[in-house]
């Protein structure tokens, strides 16, 4: 618009007075100022289109704000059903626990040793049920947080399936369901972690036999192809609601019978599930409303033939001595009072064993380079010093250097029981205690 302007203009300076000279000077100062508007135009674009640029980035930022927020509200009601669903999950094997203690007391007192059994089983249940939840919530944290770690190897899923049917089919009975084994396959080794395969396995027969009908059955079969076997649980239980399968795999979903009678934290099959992909594997489900669900893991195949470390280790583990040839003495430093008792009355059963035990690692080490034990059990989380500077300490003398040293610990990360035994402890047992597998381990280490 302004060159039309200049154009004009110089049409009108034509019937003017001005000399040649003054109409020259006149025209470039025209010009210039012509430029200065060209120029001023141009920053005026630039910036109008910074001021556009740093508004699309402010809507960016905000949209991203908002996002995050929604992001932040979400998990923050996550984690409050998480919560809410844990403290369920937790009080009620603890109101079995308690209220049956409660009882027990009373039963004693009254010398009522019916009532004084039931209590005890029913504690004992409910005890297995919590250390299960809390075992499955960090397998689950674990397995989100990536830091679950799988070891790989070749397992004969055949002695797997066997073992844990050895143990399942009195729990079938008790529910008047059967077991139908269709797998003739004497051995066939998959590449798995032989302790996670187990668990799988066993999760997906125990479901089929909790969500079936009474006189319902549960048939296991299999398929074997080039590369994969496949390991198949059928039930005749009510099957899953077409609506409802999208949730099967997510934590904590219990498809609508959390308000029965049978018990379960929605946790097992995510977990499953998890751990068959880190295996290398799948795990997958057909279900048909009112006729029942099939579930099967695929797996790749190994081909090892020979006998497994597991074999070979059952095999030490059956010549393990109940007694020990002359008396042993075993050093227990453990903070926790009831945690000392439990393991003397463990070692009472034992004819030729004397334990002393020490509150704290200080006085546990000079018990040690006093009476130089046969064995030390250490708890790692205990008062002052704790027991991995313990064990550095015990290595330093040469009273104690040579004494195998078992932990014994509430700290149930893979993490810590790895860094134990990469420091040279012989043995990592959780607490709580299972007594058979502790007595084995000591026996293990001593003999």
């Amino acid at each position: 618009m302004h060159r039309l302007l200049k154009r004009q203009i110089k049409k009108n300076l034509v019937s003017t007075d001005l000399n040649s000279e003054e109409l020259k000077n006149f025209l470039d100062s025209i010009n210039e100022a012509y430029k200065q508007m060209d120029s001023d135009y141009e920053m005026l674009e630039r910036a109008m289109d910074l001021a556009s640029q740093e508004l699309q980035e402010k809507n960016l930022s905000l949209l991203k704000e908002i996002t995050e927020k929604k992001k932040a509200e979400q998990l923050n009601s996550s984690k409050s059903d998480f919560l809410a669903r844990m403290s369920y999950e937790l009080r009620t094997p603890m109101n079995a626990i308690l209220g049956f203690g409660q009882l027990l007391k009373i039963d004693f007192k009254r010398h009522d040793f019916i009532s004084l059994d039931d209590s005890v089983d029913r504690i004992l249940k409910a005890a297995k049920h919590l250390l299960s939840l809390i075992d499955e919530v960090l397998d689950l944290s674990q397995i989100e947080s990536g830091k679950l770690k799988i070891s790989l190897e070749p397992v004969n899923v055949i002695e797997v399936k066997n073992e844990l049917l050895n143990l399942i089919k009195p729990l079938a009975a008790q529910e008047e369901i059967r077991i139908i084994d269709n797998i003739n396959i004497k051995n066939i080794f998959v590449t798995a972690d032989h302790t996670r395969l187990k668990q799988v396995i066993l999760n997906l027969i125990s479901n089929a036999i909790k969500y079936n009908r009474t006189n319902g059955t549960v048939t296991l079969s299999s398929e074997v192809n080039k590369d994969f076997f496949t390991f198949k649980v059928l039930d005749t239980g009510h099957g899953i609601p077409k609506d409802k399968e999208i949730n099967i795999f997510k934590p904590f979903e219990r498809l609508g019978v959390e308000n029965t009678s049978i018990e379960g934290t929605g946790i097992g099959l995510s977990i499953s599930k998890s751990l068959t992909e880190l295996m290398g594997g799948t795990l997958a489900f057909e279900s048909h409303e009112g006729k029942g669900s099939c579930f099967f893991i695929n797996l790749p195949l190994s081909s090892k033939s020979e006998i497994s470390d597991e074999d070979l280790a059952k095999e030490v583990s059956g010549q393990l001595s109940e007694t020990f040839s002359d008396e042993k003495l075993i050093l227990y430093v453990e903070d926790n009072p009831d945690n000392l008792e439990l393991v003397k009355r463990i070692f009472s059963r034992k004819d030729n064993v004397r334990l002393i035990s020490a509150p704290d690692a200080e006085k546990g080490i000079d018990l040690a380079k006093a009476h130089k034990p046969a064995l030390i059990l250490l708890d790692i989380n205990l008062p002052g010093m704790d027991g991995f500077t313990a064990f550095k300490k015990l290595k330093v003398f040469d009273e104690t250097s040579n004494i195998p040293v078992i932990a014994v610990s509430a700290d149930a990360m893979e993490v810590d029981k790895k860094k134990a035994l990469d420091m040279g402890f012989r043995s990592y047992i959780t607490k709580p205690i299972d007594i058979v597998n502790f007595l084995e381990e000591v026996e293990k280490t001593l003999n």
